[in-house]
């Protein structure tokens, strides 16, 4: 087995893409600066299971990375409204692709496997919570095949206010929620989540998958 480090996944941006993206937000009054930087292990990871014969020979898909806004509990939304934005470049063929994990909590994992005792209750605000990870994955599930997406973003918004037990469990800090506030915003109300049979759980960690498709109507 080759060692990390050895791994190759060739890939390539587009500048003119590049600027249109740049422009898109900015006529929307987002600030935003155009840079080149190494791929993020967040873009390339998933980018080199996607592609994983750009070993060899280079995607012909460019890839872009746009960073989301920092987010704090108070202001949430913003990254839903980022979502709003770049919504209209998938009118223009972009394939937006939001990247991020449901649950993330590293330090309770590194617990976990110190302590060798995944039945552990965990406390937050004093109330008492086994398996979060599975909880709170069921129970955005649940939002996200609600085809009202006002109402989705209204509830997942208000984790902000820090009541959620099993939210503020599966992210200690927004960091690694905010692609999907902004997975969110790409949605309209004429549009239904669909949930992929999901890769199960780790102390800590969920590793589901979303997407979203159109809803028929029939006139």
């Amino acid at each position: 087995m080759e060692s990390w480090y050895e791994y190759i996944f060739k890939h390539h941006g587009n500048n003119e893409y590049a600027l249109e993206i740049k422009d898109t937000l900015q006529r929307q009054e987002i600030k935003v600066e155009e840079i080149e930087i190494d791929t993020d292990h967040g873009v390339w990871v998933p980018g080199k299971l996607m592609f994983p014969q750009e070993a060899t020979e280079e995607t012909g898909i460019p890839i872009i990375s746009l960073s989301t806004l920092k987010t704090t509990r108070e202001n949430t939304a913003s990254n839903v409204r980022l979502g709003k934005v770049i919504q209209k470049l998938g009118n223009k063929g972009y394939v937006i692709i939001t990247l991020s994990m449901l649950v993330h909590n590293l330090d309770l994992s590194k617990a976990a496997r110190t302590i060798q005792n995944l039945q552990k209750f965990y406390c937050s605000n004093n109330i008492l919570k086994p398996h979060f990870e599975a909880d709170f994955t069921e129970q955005v599930e649940r939002l996200l095949t609600n085809e009202n997406n006002e109402e989705r973003v209204h509830v997942i918004v208000g984790y902000q206010n820090g009541t959620n037990a099993d939210f503020n469990y599966s992210h200690p800090t927004l960091k690694h929620f905010s692609p999907f506030l902004v997975f969110l915003g790409t949605a309209t109300n004429n549009d239904k989540a669909v949930v992929y049979p999901t890769n199960g759980f780790t102390p800590g960690i969920s590793y589901a998958n979303f997407k979203y498709a159109a809803v028929q109507t029939n006139h």
